[in-house]
């Protein structure tokens, strides 16, 4: 399984596949090249990019994602394999046929991860903060089948500002420190469609994102338990450069390192690729037997240093 991504951010770039390896041209010279089986997504971000017909072809049948970003590294398209697995007709058909009651208990499993992990990533970074430390505590234990009363929501409002500031806004139109999140998220985004194409999932049904225009609805939704994950990765970074809100090099760099951050799952610590494979099987195995059983990944310890 790969451990790398690929981003393409240079104007002038082209981009194919052939015998094994992604090849990255310029004027038509190779200028690197990188084993296809390495990669575990692919970032476009340059304006000026070509990318060939094998390069979505042999990414697609090795299930890797090829994300498309627009302004501020937000992730405008994706694409991926619809048809990656063995069960696929089957697993499909049951997800399309889920009953809206198993989607409402899916999905506060899901917010109860988030908040969890937010508590975690926030007295790692914030241990001063402990009024809101309690009031998540509360929100994370009051949250209901389908968090009817939208603790999520209520979370968020008391998360950013005693992660962040008082005068931060997340926000993913916005520029400075909004660009690390969006790309950290991107990542995220990234291996979480993947792992749900390999479960042989549908990624336009979710359970509780359904947005007629977005084809990757139920990746949204796995992916809300990590993001503070990546929140953690950001922090991090914003400290370690004394808040320099730059989307460079190093801060790619440092970013990147989400795909070896091992998670707490069932069967222990799991490294970050693996552990979103764990979330969308659990995912589909719910879905067959009918269960709300889901499996999430949960910062058993504060902050990154818990890898």
């Amino acid at each position: 399984m790969g451990n790398y991504i690929l981003e393409v951010s240079e104007n002038s770039r082209h981009v194919r596949c052939s015998r094994g390896f992604v090849i990255v041209c310029e004027d038509s010279a190779e200028i690197g090249r990188i084993p296809i089986d390495s990669l575990v997504a692919a970032i476009i971000s340059a304006e000026g990019a070509t990318l060939a017909k094998s390069f979505f072809v042999r990414l697609g049948e090795a299930n890797i994602p090829i994300i498309i970003c627009g302004k501020d590294y937000m992730p405008l398209s994706i694409a991926a394999p619809i048809a990656a697995h063995h069960r696929h007709t089957a697993i499909a058909k049951q997800q399309v046929q889920c009953p809206p009651v198993l989607h409402k208990q899916l999905w506060k499993s899901i917010i109860q991860a988030k908040i969890h992990n937010q508590i975690a990533t926030l007295a790692g970074f914030r241990p001063e903060q402990q009024a809101v430390l309690a009031k998540l505590h509360l929100l994370q234990r009051k949250v209901k089948s389908g968090d009817t009363d939208n603790h999520e929501a209520q979370a968020a409002r008391l998360y950013w500002p005693a992660l962040m500031g008082k005068g931060f806004v997340r926000r993913p139109d916005l520029e400075g420190s909004n660009s690390l999140f969006n790309y950290a998220y991107a990542i995220v985004r990234s291996c979480v469609a993947r792992a749900v194409c390999a479960a042989g999932l549908l990624p336009m049904f979710g359970v509780h994102h359904r947005n007629t225009l977005n084809a990757f609805c139920l990746v949204d939704d796995l992916m809300e338990p990590l993001r503070p994950v990546a929140d953690a990765f950001v922090v991090e970074h914003l400290e370690a450069t004394e808040f320099a809100a730059t989307l460079d090099t190093p801060a790619k760099k440092h970013l990147s390192g989400i795909l070896a951050h091992k998670l707490e799952c069932k069967a222990g610590a799991t490294a970050f690729i693996p552990a979103t494979n764990t979330v969308a099987q659990s995912f589909a195995d719910c879905v067959l037997a009918k269960e709300p059983a889901l499996s999430l990944p949960l910062l058993q310890q504060p902050g990154v240093a818990a890898c």
